[in-house]
This record gives structure tokens, C-alpha cells and sequence, in this order.
């Protein structure tokens, strides 16, 4: 059987950018990120199939909503990068780095 898990790997500037938000929305997003990765190695999920992805072809990269809030992200290989969280108001058309 050939394997299929991902590794996640967070950026500083993610962590930098979630200390920012109250203590309930950072719960959130960190219980949708385990779900996530749940899905994704346990049950195998391609994390470009999953339903609240979407692909950002100007910045060839993927996001996750959560709730009001978007988690930025890319894939290498097997490995995926937790990138940057924005809410959803913000413009996402920003340098990642």
C-alpha cells in the first residue's frame, strides 16, 4: 500500500499572526486544523479535494475557511505548510511568506 500522509509544518508567521485573535477564534481554527489533518492522513483525503479548500492561482497556493477566517497554505510533495490566517474581510491578495 502506498502511503499517503502529509506532513504539516506551521510557519512562525502563522503563530505569529493567530496570538493576534481572542483565545476562542484561535480554539477554532486549531480544532479545524486537527479535523483537517485527521481527514487527510486517517481517511486519506487528497488536501486539494477537501470541500472548504480552494486553490489561489495567482499565489499558487490553497486556503481553508474557517468560519469567518481563511488559512493559507501550500503543498510540496507530502508536505503541507500552514502558511498564514487572515479574517475574511481582509484583502487577501498579499504577499506570503
Amino acid at each position: 500500500m502506498i502511503s499517503t500522509e502529509y506532513s504539516f509544518e506551521v510557519k512562525p508567521r502563522f503563530i505569529k499572526k493567530l496570538d493576534d485573535f481572542s483565545k476562542n477564534i484561535q480554539k477554532r481554527i486549531k480544532d479545524k486544523l486537527e479535523k483537517f489533518q485527521q481527514k487527510v492522513n486517517t481517511y486519506g483525503i487528497d488536501p486539494r479535494e477537501h470541500n472548504n479548500t480552494k486553490f489561489i492561482a495567482t499565489d499558487n497556493m490553497w486556503r481553508l475557511r474557517v468560519g469567518g477566517y481563511l488559512v493559507f497554505f501550500d503543498i510540496y510533495d507530502k508536505t503541507l505548510s500552514i502558511l498564514y490566517v487572515e479574517h475574511r474581510k481582509k484583502p487577501t491578495n498579499r504577499e506570503i511568506d
